[in-house]
């Protein structure tokens, strides 16, 4: 069973395959971490280098310590990586 928290912080269950298959047909790009040095990645046809960038780090984001048991510490820990790369991403492409 794959299990989340969605933005109102409401726990959701669903079958492993159906919440893959839900994911890869609304988003372009999707990712988690199984352990501190393993990373799953999924990449779709319409992904940007952009988005493939953002959710990678945001994953990293992840592997920092301390791990939040509060979803929303955590999500705002991983984001904050994400936001750096996009950051980095943008002063690169403007300099190019």
């Amino acid at each position: 069973m794959w299990e989340w928290a969605d933005a109102d912080g409401e726990p959701h269950k669903q079958p492993m395959r159906e919440a893959i298959a839900d994911i890869k047909a609304k988003e372009p790009v999707w990712a988690w971490v199984e352990d501190k040095h393993v990373l799953h990645i999924w990449i779709g046809d319409t992904a940007t280098p952009a988005q493939v960038l953002g959710v990678l780090a945001h994953e990293v984001g992840h592997t920092y310590r301390p791990y939040h048991r509060c979803v929303f510490k955590e999500e705002q820990k991983a984001a904050k990586r994400a936001d750096i790369a996009m950051l980095a991403f943008d002063i690169m492409n403007a300099l190019i």
